[in-house]
């Protein structure tokens, strides 16, 4: 698969669902600001027979940004944007970038429940105390996915009952794709900002062009 297709399909399948693992470590709790956390991601990618592996970033901000990052070899690949009122991804390998509100992502996805920001901050934050959930969804409210998780290894940080270790299982298109998730080095840290902007030079990757798009990416080479 090449490297643009399969960045878009890691995003997407993080976009649809979520990861986290954490320790107390870094700065000091301060009471006073939203709690603020960053760790390094792990990530394995399997399709079939086909397996990659990945690196990457976690940062959030409570109440505010949850920044998600992917990388191969030290080169970041995209980075995405979780905010209150909108999700920015940029694909920064052909600098291109994809800006939707969250009621764009709902229309592309059609999922049984409406993503908001505070549903994709309690997944992350793992706020709801799930060991394991499944979404169920139709893209272009014609093709069925299903995504299932499951977290082990559970750490408490504040109030905040954080898995070490998550697995996802995503169904569409008759892919059947998994991604394993680990991270490491997470620590209590306030020192970057919860606040995004496109960068020069990028270009947009329309909606109509991601019903296009999204499809290609679960047709994986046999």
């Amino acid at each position: 698969m090449p490297m643009k297709k399969l960045i878009l399909c890691l995003i997407a399948l993080l976009t649809l669902t979520g990861c986290a693992l954490f320790r107390t470590a870094g700065d000091a709790y301060r009471p006073d600001r939203p709690l603020s956390l960053t760790a390094k991601i792990s990530t394995t990618f399997t399709a079939g027979t086909d397996a990659k592996n990945f690196g990457g970033m976690l940062r959030m901000r409570r109440d505010s940004m949850i920044v998600l990052s992917v990388a191969k070899y030290g080169i970041e690949g995209a980075r995405v944007f979780f905010s209150p009122d909108s999700i920015l991804i940029l694909e920064r390998l052909n600098k291109h970038y994809i800006l939707l509100d969250y009621a764009d992502f709902n229309r592309l996805f059609f999922l049984e429940k409406e993503v908001t920001f505070a549903k994709i901050q309690s997944f992350f934050w793992n706020g709801e105390n799930n060991s394991s959930e499944t979404s169920r969804g139709y893209w272009g409210m014609i093709f069925p996915f299903e995504v299932q998780v499951r977290r082990a290894d559970f750490e408490r940080i504040r109030n905040y009952n954080i898995p070490k270790h998550t697995q996802f299982r995503l169904k569409c298109f008759e892919a059947d794709l998994r991604l394993d998730v680990k991270l490491t080095k997470v620590k209590i840290n306030y020192d970057w900002s919860a606040s995004f902007s496109i960068p020069k030079g990028y270009t947009p990757i329309a909606t109509r062009e991601l019903q296009t798009i999204i499809p290609e990416l679960f047709v994986m080479p046999q």
